[in-house]
């Protein structure tokens, strides 16, 4: 979701509670798209129970299988880079950048800068692309914003009120991180008062054994959708066990006199810890455009404490949103939380600590540039061999070891190209 920085602290500079509707439920998906370059369960019961699970594995091992362990990979299958996807505002298709070795930081751009993956459904634009796999890696989705901005001219209110209520989802052949089936759009994820779903991101939820998929929506008095007034966007969610069906959709953040939008949440300790979370999102309370987090020891649906207190901001000193955290793979008590600028691209932090405030900025050195809101996953050694090959991309001098931000490669990989800076503000 994006706007004019003006629009968007006009938007929420008077947040009201709007009522809280039930939403609809889905049952099917439809449409097509088309690529640009080359376990999962039944569904949900009547009660929006999931019917089956997917299963997990665990091994015991050195350090860096230890972190493999805690993602449910096999003994064999040590973490060894990162996967890093995101957007560009002139396109609005899914760029992809591979880790130069077990650098958090280091990122070589891949397909020659060109992107990966365009939709050819629904509006026939993607935005805020989020990877996410099975717990076994047997099968992974990119689910993104359905939304064409440039058709409305930058325009928020059009948008916020004209968009999709679905979401674009891209599914994977098999295992692969490189080979996707077309682009598809879900059912509608919420009910006809809300003007769009935007900036979805998903979890695994140990215990519903089902992705709890989150999103940002307004909503509307009306399906009509006439209010002279913007309502606040607040965070909603449903469960799926296969980005086919979903559960009905829930209000999941919704803060007193505030809004919220462009959450992500990741599993402090991977698969063996079911009810460590933490969860960041942008602030948009009377306009303050900035990432915070907070965390919870019970669950996805327990209580969520402020890291920090409600002021406590990734980066205070500039407005931004989509944030994206992953832990580090070779230093399991590092956290990387890289926060969305708007118009420069993300800016990265990293913190020892991931329930205390103030994360430090981390080093910009071979980081990629001007790249949009997406999310970042660790891959293992065999991932990371196949997606260098399929990308053709070059094996940096040490990727055996792997290493932290502190001692990264001397190898300098080639970044994304600078861009026209975008005078929109983006979730």
């Amino acid at each position: 979701m994006l706007a004019g920085l003006a629009a968007v602290a006009m938007l929420f500079s008077c947040v009201k509670a709007s009522p809280l509707p039930q939403g609809e439920g889905a049952s099917a998906s439809a449409s097509s798209g088309s690529l640009a370059a080359g376990g999962g369960a039944a569904g949900f019961d009547s009660n929006g129970k999931p019917i089956a699970a997917t299963g997990t594995v665990s091994v015991n091992h050195n350090r860096a299988n230890a972190r493999a362990k805690a993602l449910g990979v096999k003994v064999e299958d040590h973490l060894k880079g990162y996967l890093f996807v995101s957007y560009k505002d002139e396109t609005e298709a899914v760029y992809a950048h591979l880790s130069v070795g077990n650098s958090p930081l280091k990122y070589t751009v891949v397909n020659e800068g060109q992107p990966i993956l365009r939709s050819e459904a629904g509006s026939k634009s993607i935005r805020d692309p989020y990877l996410i796999s099975k717990p076994d890696r047997s099968q992974s989705w990119i689910i993104g914003t359905d939304v064409n901005v440039r058709q409305y001219n930058g325009d928020y209110g059009k948008v916020q009120r004209n968009q999709s209520r679905g979401i674009v989802i891209f599914e994977s052949n098999g295992a692969s991180l490189s080979d996707w089936k077309p682009a598809r759009i879900s059912p509608p994820l919420i009910d006809e008062r809300a003007g769009f779903v935007n900036a979805p991101s998903a979890v695994w939820d140990p215990i519903k054994n089902a992705f709890l998929v989150t999103w940002g929506s307004a909503v509307f008095k009306t399906a009509q959708q006439d209010d002279k007034d913007q309502p606040p966007t607040f965070i909603w969610s449903a469960y799926t066990t296969d980005f086919q069906t979903f559960s009905k959709a829930q209000p999941y953040y919704t803060p007193k006199d505030g809004a919220a939008t462009d959450m992500a949440i990741a599993a402090l300790n991977g698969t063996t810890d079911s009810k460590s979370f933490a969860r960041f999102f942008r602030d948009d309370t009377n306009g303050t455009l900035k990432v915070r987090g907070q965390i919870s020891r019970d669950g996805v649906n327990g209580k969520w404490t402020d890291i920090g207190g409600t002021d406590a901001f990734v980066d205070p000193k500039n407005n931004n949103g989509g944030p994206l955290l992953f832990k580090d793979n070779i230093d399991q008590s590092r956290w990387h939380i890289w926060v969305d600028g708007f118009v420069s691209g993300y800016r990265p932090f990293e913190t020892n600590d991931i329930a205390q405030p103030h994360p430090q900025p981390s080093s910009t050195d071979g980081f990629p540039v001007g790249s949009k809101q997406g999310n970042v996953v660790p891959l293992t050694e065999a991932q990371y061999s196949a997606l260098s090959k399929a990308w053709d991309v070059p094996a940096p001098a040490d990727t055996a070891s792997g290493t932290s931000p502190s001692t990264s490669p001397s190898t300098t990989p080639a970044t994304t190209p600078a861009t026209t800076p975008s005078t929109t503000a983006e979730h």
